[in-house]
């Protein structure tokens, strides 16, 4: 089974890159990426620490910058920030923001909740790290796309479970 989902995820990323083309990565000379370890236990005791991509405009003051934490779409068993980082790196460019891109644990390995548990504890972490990252703590979103749109989705549902709606502005 496991060559199987490797199998499914090669030919979901191979897809991706042939699908996205070169449209988007006339934007990665503009952007810096770093790799971040974000989340964990510490928020929520069904997370796990995953890892991220911080993507922020080359030569822009790392200060007060707005901030949208990013869940990539793949059906919830395919995808990474990696893949995604071409359309990523324009989000950050046209929206004038940083995007931090979760890398949130997948199926079957792990079954839902747990990508939702990583979400939500990768926020809090942003939330908790903003200022050591230039990030306004004030001006932090998330969003997704397809899979991902749902990891925000329940992300914002264990939010407002907790009375924490506020916690997130933009």
């Amino acid at each position: 089974m496991e060559k199987n989902i490797a199998n499914i995820r090669l030919s979901l990323n191979r897809k991706a890159l042939i699908a996205r083309g070169e449209k988007y990565d006339r934007y990665s000379c503009k952007i810096d990426e770093t790799w971040i370890k974000v989340g964990g236990p510490k928020y929520h005791p069904g997370a796990k620490i995953v890892e991220a991509i911080h993507h922020y405009i080359k030569g822009r003051e790392r200060k007060n910058r707005k901030c949208m934490v990013y869940f990539h779409s793949g059906g919830g068993y395919g995808g990474s920030p990696d893949l995604f980082a071409p359309i990523t790196n324009r989000y950050a460019l046209e929206g004038d923001v940083d995007i931090i891109s979760v890398q949130y644990r997948l199926a079957p390995e792990e079954k839902l909740p747990a990508g939702v548990f990583d979400g939500y504890a990768a926020v809090k972490w942003v939330l908790e790290n903003a200022e050591s990252m230039g990030i306004h703590p004030k001006k932090i979103g998330m969003f997704g796309d397809s899979f991902g749109a749902m990891i925000a989705a329940g992300v914002g549902m264990i939010m407002a479970e907790n009375n924490e709606g506020d916690i997130i502005k933009f």
